[in-house]
């Protein structure tokens, strides 16, 4: 039987669902890749969830324990399988985001990338400040949870907004490569035809003395 105990841990697994599922569908928008991890973290959740229901409904799956502790026990191991599912949400995105950006500058230069996107820059040191903030929540574990809650309020949207600007001007830096192979490529063509141009020049003339000369 559910109690009020367990409708308040279930209460706070909802919350936490609801988060993750916020940070995951914003996090599909860069790259339906990165949030595979999250979504086996929430499959997870919902067998402990599955497990908790059927304990409540008298079976047991732990005879060790009693019903109550077996709910709590399920419940806070999804509430936790939630928190991951946006934690690693968050993680995935930073990490992808970093390695979208290096890989742009490698492409195209610092200078062109820089020029056709002003978000650029600011969006790098943006994704610094959230991997050092990651990076001090490794270190002080009491105070991860508080500050995923602030990057996801706070920088992860920013971040977001900055990457959804960052692909109007990568697009404009495609098409300008592809312009430039264009032309390049008519200046080969137009170079070529003129020598081809020149050289049956040269030829005709060649011959036309040589007729001249010794016929």
């Amino acid at each position: 039987m559910i109690t009020e105990e367990h409708l308040i841990i279930l209460q706070r697994v909802a919350a936490h669902w609801d988060g993750a599922e916020f940070v995951i569908k914003s996090a599909e928008t860069i790259r339906g890749e990165v949030v595979l991890p999250s979504i086996n973290e929430l499959r997870y959740a919902g067998r402990r969830l599955v497990d908790a229901i059927l304990v409540a409904g008298g079976k047991s799956l732990d005879q060790a324990r009693s019903t109550d502790e077996q709910i709590n026990s399920f419940a806070i191991e999804a509430e936790q399988f939630c928190v991951r599912a946006q934690h690693d949400a968050v993680d995935a995105s930073v990490l992808y985001l970093k390695n979208h950006t290096k890989l742009l500058a490698d492409k195209f230069g610092m200078d062109e990338v820089v020029s056709h996107c002003p978000e650029y820059i600011p969006m790098c040191i943006a994704l610094d400040e959230i991997a050092d903030l990651i990076a001090d929540s490794r270190r002080e574990r009491h105070l991860r949870m508080e500050t995923y809650v602030d990057i996801v309020k706070n920088q992860f949207p920013v971040i977001l907004n900055k990457y959804k600007t960052l692909l109007y001007g990568e697009n404009i830096l495609i098409l300008a490569r592809k312009k430039s192979a264009y032309e390049s490529k008519s200046k080969r063509f137009l170079f070529w035809v003129s020598i081809s141009g020149l050289t049956i020049g040269v030829i005709t003339l060649v011959d036309k003395i040589y007729t001249h000369f010794v016929k």
